[in-house]
Formats: C-alpha cells, sequence, structure tokens
C-alpha cells in the first residue's frame, strides 16, 4: 500500500481507504476538546456548548470528509467519537444515554454523506 500525503495533509492510499486520515482527525479533534475542556464542561448554556462542539470541534474532526468513502467500520468509528464527545461535554459515563440529556440524534455520519 502506498500513501501520498497532499498539500493539506490528507492521506491518498490505493485502496481507496481513508482509515488513517479518519482517526488522525478525530484524534486531531479529541485533542481541541480537551485544550477547552474548561469551557465545554462549564455551566454554559447547553445550547451554547453544542453549539461550539459543532463549530470548533467538528470542525477539525471533518475537514476533508467530503472526499472520505465511508464504510461501516468507519461510520462506526465516527459515531463513538461523537458519542465520546458529548458524554465528556456533559460529564457523565459510558452506561448513561447521552443523546436524550445533550437533545441531539448523533448525526455526524448524515452530515458527512451529505456533504
Amino acid at each position: 500500500m502506498w500513501n501520498i500525503s497532499n498539500v493539506f495533509g490528507s492521506v491518498i492510499s490505493n485502496d481507496a481507504r481513508h482509515v488513517q486520515e479518519i482517526k488522525s482527525r478525530i484524534v486531531m479533534a479529541q485533542a481541541s476538546f480537551n485544550k477547552n475542556k474548561v469551557l465545554l464542561t462549564s455551566k454554559l448554556d447547553l445550547n451554547l456548548r453544542k453549539k461550539i462542539v459543532k463549530c470548533y470541534i467538528w470542525i477539525i474532526a471533518l475537514y476533508g470528509a467530503e472526499t472520505w468513502a465511508l464504510w461501516r467500520v468507519d461510520q462506526i468509528y465516527i459515531e463513538s467519537s461523537e458519542m465520546w464527545c458529548w458524554r465528556r461535554m456533559e460529564k457523565i459515563s459510558a452506561r448513561n444515554r447521552v443523546l436524550p440529556r445533550v437533545k441531539e440524534e448523533g448525526n455526524i455520519v448524515d452530515t458527512i454523506k451529505r456533504n
């Protein structure tokens, strides 16, 4: 397998898989979340914190996503990272249901497919 990095930091591989690219984007988004953890886990209004996550964290995670060919495994990885973010934001464990609490529908994969 060969990889070619383009000017913007995306990785193109000959097998049309974007696993490495998706994982690196998710890691960058999680690092950005952790840098702003104090703000994102504060007592600010829930809607404001959700907007910050969508505008600041998901922009990092989804950069170049319109070129990704999403396989089911990739979708599961992206959805789990979305749940990771919402759980950290609300300070709840993995056993609790987070989507009803943050009033979200878990739509990051749908956003990627639309783009």
